[in-house]
């Protein structure tokens, strides 16, 4: 058999399969190392969903203040008047929004959003982070909050305690925050700051805190008021205890202010001088807020520009309410500008010098006549009756007389009412009209104007009770508050003393240790401020009324009600010698007299101890001197 090339199948030996571990070893290598985890963190970590807040621009941080301002006072118009401070969840998410816009670099590059939303029982802080569109997830920090914490350091707020910090789906990751503030620079308290909020975040104890003193700070400084004044009215109502904080589910935080104890004090203010006159068609809104009304529509008619609106709009309320006698130079100026749209528009029947006589008229009632001119016109026409006259002269004559009244003594005293000492102390420009007025929006995005502003002062003369062992004489000087149409009183309350001051005789009312009422409660931190409204009150030497300056702190100490008699006396000298005043005060000369001035409150009844006088006597006359 011829041999072959072909060979046989069957013969052949068999080759050996090829085997796939070669493939699925690195597989599964990096399906472990790399996929696996990836996988992991995408179900845990992966959140691309975004939290509509409704918010795509900045707005002007003063003007989510300003709105907060000027509605908090809206409940001051009401019968029961209150304060309420609402602050929505959209305007704390504005500000959030504003402060993302100006983070640090390294923090920008991951943060992309930082929310806030307002639950039944918590704040719940949103931070939605992401890199290269691919990286999406959020850093959600749950806080419950605590009011009126003690925050160390005396400081009292709001406490936000972290409950749960989830990064993506996997919660109880507080441990995470510190790791983040160290490692990617996500500084907490930087992005409250800019967003004008003095929240400070403490990680390594899982807290956020917001004193009093910052949150006041922040609304007052932010809307633009920075009196101080006005800044520890605001501050004391948490210091106090007098504001109850209401967290509502429906996205928004409101405090609330019963205003019942600050609007008088039975004991020291005297209602017969609080007068609040009304305006409009029915004669039934407070003046303030008829003029403040005007303002908000100078201000959407543009007659009132943009341009230091809160300023201008200052200048016009205090113009409206107490007229051109309490405008500077400066103010005079832009009022001039507008002055005939005011009238045009609103005051058609008044000219520009008729807001002063309208100011009396309406704020301050009649003005009496001084109260120097009526006391020396009564003494001097008792001494041109020629009886009357004539015993003056008999007493004056007679050695064994020591004293001889001119008014007073054995004749009836002359009364000088706590009415009339509240005449002269309105009469200084330079009290009345202090005060803010606050620009805000509405819903509808237009202005809307409230105030807060001294429209009053005036005393209540208190005699010392008989009943009360060191019952002393006093004199409360209230300053009247009005707060958007609630008549609040700010109250001194002075013990008096006589003094004699060479010719000068009068009462002088000690300032300096007095406490402060706000109403019916001590606001003990308030009196600093209101000492440096009062330092602005001029005062001469011919002042009846008269504010006296601690010449080292020139801060006002005393008040003194002086009357000088002396340069009274001396003038008539040169007038006709047979004046009957003049004749009286050449004998006196010669009998070596002095002149006095008697001051004695008027005491109350025994029956009705708690009963306000009101009044103190004066008697005016000559003391001989000794020989």
């Amino acid at each position: 058999m011829s041999e072959t090339n072909s060979k046989n199948p069957l013969m052949d030996t068999p080759k050996k399969k090829k085997h796939l571990w070669g493939l699925w070893i690195p597989l599964i290598v990096i399906f472990s190392i790399v996929i696996l985890p990836l996988g992991i963190v995408a179900i845990l970590f992966y959140d691309p969903h975004h939290i509509d807040t409704g918010i795509t621009e900045k707005k002007e941080e003063a003007a989510i203040f300003n709105s907060v301002m000027t509605d908090m006072f809206d409940g001051c118009r009401k019968e029961n008047p209150t304060i309420d401070l609402k602050i929505t969840q959209k305007q704390l998410n504005q500000l959030l929004y504003n402060a993302s816009s100006n983070l640090p670099e390294q923090a920008s590059k991951y943060l992309k959003q930082f929310s806030i939303q307002i639950t039944d029982d918590s704040y719940v802080f949103d931070l939605e982070i992401g890199a290269f569109d691919v990286l999406k997830s959020h850093v959600t920090i749950k806080t419950i909050i605590q009011v009126d914490a003690d925050l160390g350091n005396g400081d009292k707020g709001f406490l936000f305690a972290i409950s749960d910090l989830k990064v993506g789906r996997l919660g109880n990751m507080q441990g995470l925050l510190p790791w983040a503030a160290n490692t990617i620079g996500l500084d907490l308290s930087s992005i409250f700051s800019s967003a004008g909020l003095s929240i400070k975040a403490d990680v390594d104890n899982l807290r956020l805190t917001y004193s009093y003193d910052d949150f006041v700070s922040d609304i007052s400084s932010k809307a633009g008021s920075t009196d101080p004044l006005f800044l520890n009215i605001f501050s004391n109502f948490f210091k106090e205890n007098y504001i109850s904080f209401t967290h509502v589910a429906d996205q928004h935080i409101i405090g609330s202010i019963n205003m019942g104890d600050f609007l008088a004090n039975p004991q020291y203010t005297n209602s017969d001088y609080v007068i609040n006159p009304k305006m409009g068609t029915n004669n039934d809104i407070p003046m303030l807020t008829y003029y403040s009304n005007i303002v908000t529509s100078l201000i959407n008619a543009n007659i009132i520009p943009d341009q230091n609106v809160e300023e201008n709009a200052r200048t016009t309320l205090k113009f409206l309410t107490y007229g051109k006698d309490y405008i500077n130079s400066s103010e005079e100026s832009f009022i001039n500008t507008i002055y005939d749209n005011i009238k045009a528009d609103y005051c058609s029947n008044l000219s520009i010098d008729d807001y002063s006589d309208l100011r009396k008229a309406e704020v301050f009632g009649d003005d009496s006549s001084s109260l120097m001119d009526r006391v020396t016109n009564e003494v001097n026409d008792i001494l041109k009756n020629p009886s009357t006259f004539s015993e003056y002269v008999s007493d004056l004559a007679d050695p064994s007389v020591e004293s001889i009244y001119i008014f007073g003594g054995s004749k009836a005293p002359f009364t000088v009412t706590d009415a009339e000492v509240r005449d002269l102390i309105k009469s200084n420009e330079n009290l009345i009209g202090y005060g803010f007025t606050f620009i805000g929006d509405d819903a509808n995005g237009d202005a809307k104007v409230s105030y807060a502003v001294l429209d009053n002062v005036y005393p209540t003369i208190l005699a010392a009770d008989p009943v009360v062992e060191g019952s002393k004489d006093m004199m409360a000087l209230t300053f009247g508050l009005n707060i958007n149409g609630a008549e609040t009183s700010l109250i001194l309350p002075m013990e008096g003393k006589e003094v004699h001051d060479g010719e000068k005789h009068g009462l002088s009312f000690d300032m300096k240790n007095a406490d402060l009422l706000f109403g019916t409660k001590t606001f003990p931190d308030l009196k600093t401020q209101l000492q440096e409204i009062i330092n602005h009150v001029g005062s001469s030497d011919g002042d009846i009324i008269q504010f006296y300056k601690n010449p080292e702190t020139q801060n006002i100490e005393e008040v003194r009600i002086m009357l000088d008699f002396g340069d009274y006396f001396a003038k008539h000298e040169h007038d006709d010698p047979k004046d009957p005043f003049t004749e009286f005060n050449r004998m006196a000369n010669d009998a070596h007299a002095h002149l006095v001035v008697d001051f004695d409150f008027k005491q109350r009844s025994s029956d009705a101890p708690g009963k306000r006088t009101g009044q103190f006597d004066v008697s005016i006359g000559y003391v001989k001197d000794s020989e």
